[in-house]
């Protein structure tokens, strides 16, 4: 009779906090989703050089029962960047919203479709769902940029909501680099910063 009392009280704390923030949406009236994801430096960073902040929204038309009508739309906006060799930055969805151990938590590459790692403007079969590319940091030594996706959803079962998004430290070679980590990773380096991506 314990056990049972305990379980439902954690499917009553838990259940509605994965509605709102890790499950995609299943009743859209207003026909259109919209994400937010809050970057910040790596928390298993020690004595990071600087720190990184961001906002990345994302927003997709859909059905009012929440399937796909449009493509996804993003803005990027960070602050915080040392420039690297090429002033770009690999961004990816990751699987877990982990974060216990830092940016490393969240695994790997969010990849259902079992494919490699290409970039966004491959096919689905040639590309992870959360193959962003890179994002470029200009001459104010920020990134702001709008972009859409065309793989990527807010929906369905296989929506990014609720999975890790991470900023690299090195460019995302796209797959083309040559070397094995460029089919799983885009030789993308280390995590720079992360966030999970909730509904809002």
């Amino acid at each position: 009779m314990v056990h049972t009392v305990i379980v439902c009280a954690l499917v009553a704390v838990v259940l509605p906090f994965l509605t709102v923030s890790g499950i995609a949406p299943t009743s859209c009236p207003s026909k259109q989703v919209t994400a937010e994801c809050q970057l910040q430096t790596n928390p298993s960073t020690e004595n990071p050089p600087s720190q990184i902040t961001g906002t990345v929204t994302f927003r997709q038309s859909v059905t009012a029962d929440c399937r796909r009508l449009g493509i996804l739309n993003m803005q990027v906006g960070i602050q915080g960047l040392i420039r690297n060799e090429n002033s770009l930055y690999g961004l990816h969805v990751h699987q877990s919203p982990d974060i216990s151990n830092g940016c490393e938590s969240m695994g790997p590459h969010y990849n259902p479709l079992g494919s490699n790692h290409g970039a966004p403007t491959d096919s689905f079969d040639m590309r992870h769902l959360g193959d962003f590319g890179n994002v470029h940091l200009n001459s104010d030594g920020l990134v702001n940029i709008t972009r859409t996706d065309l793989l990527a959803n807010l929906v369905g079962p296989n929506s990014i909501i609720g999975h890790g998004l991470v900023l690299h430290a090195m460019r995302d070679d796209l797959g083309l680099g040559g070397v094995a980590a460029s089919l799983t990773t885009g030789n993308a380096g280390a995590r720079l910063a992360c966030c999970v991506i909730r509904q809002t």
